[in-house]
């Protein structure tokens, strides 16, 4: 009796994958469809709010670079580094989070890589992206100490508005790869690729499969022994 509700668990997570695979597809279109699309101008932090996932946007204003995040832990290409969350002032006054890239950090942990930029008026141009949401968080996101950069391991919204001590829009705007004052911007549609989610609903599936063969193996080797 127990088989039963393994069986249907098995197969339930296969299909969960399956579903998963879709979604991830369904990203990496607009990622794509994003990328290619023409930017949309925002004006304030409402406009940038309201905007679709994958939005490509363009925004007029200036870095605050006094008030940067350093989002800790991030790898690229085998290396801890960091993502520079750097806000950016609207002429409405509205802060928004662009995300400049991703910087190396140093052996020696205590000091901070220089990811100043100047604050002279500019334009900055991105895609709309909504904040990272990590699986598990252990502890607290903001750092005791009050200096800046700040180190931040996956803030949420409310870690950044405490952080900046303003209200800001829960999405960023990673900047275009090819726009100045950025680091390496190696950008992908968030999580696992779907053929990953492929692989582990073939594993499920194939367990399940194993589960019914030796089902029906000991079924009829107690048949035999009757």
């Amino acid at each position: 009796m127990l088989g039963l509700p393994v069986l249907a668990l098995l197969l339930w997570l296969g299909f969960w994958q399956l579903d998963r695979a879709d979604q991830k597809r369904a990203l990496a279109v607009g990622y794509a469809a994003g990328v290619e699309a023409q930017p949309h101008r925002i004006v304030d932090a409402e406009d940038l709010l309201a905007l679709p996932r994958h939005t490509p946007v363009i925004a007029s204003g200036r870095y605050v670079s006094d008030r940067q995040i350093l989002l800790d832990a991030q790898v690229h290409e085998g290396r801890v580094g960091y993502r520079v969350w750097t806000p950016f002032e609207l002429a409405s006054g509205d802060w928004i989070a662009v995300d400049r890239g991703w910087v190396a950090a140093g052996s020696d942990r205590d000091r901070l890589p220089d990811v100043s930029v100047g604050g002279d008026a500019r334009e900055v141009a991105g895609l709309r992206v909504p904040l990272p949401e990590p699986g598990l968080r252990l502890g607290d996101a903001v750092a005791p100490d009050a200096t800046w950069p700040r180190r931040l391991v996956w803030p949420d919204l409310e870690d950044i508005a405490q952080a900046w001590d303003r209200d800001v829009p829960g999405v960023l705007v990673l900047l275009t790869p090819e726009a100045p004052d950025g680091y390496v911007r190696a950008w992908a549609p968030a999580g696992m690729p779907a053929e990953r989610h492929i692989g582990y609903a073939v594993q499920w599936f194939s367990l399940a499969a194993a589960l019914v063969v030796i089902a029906l193996v000991l079924g009829f080797r107690n048949r035999r022994h009757e």
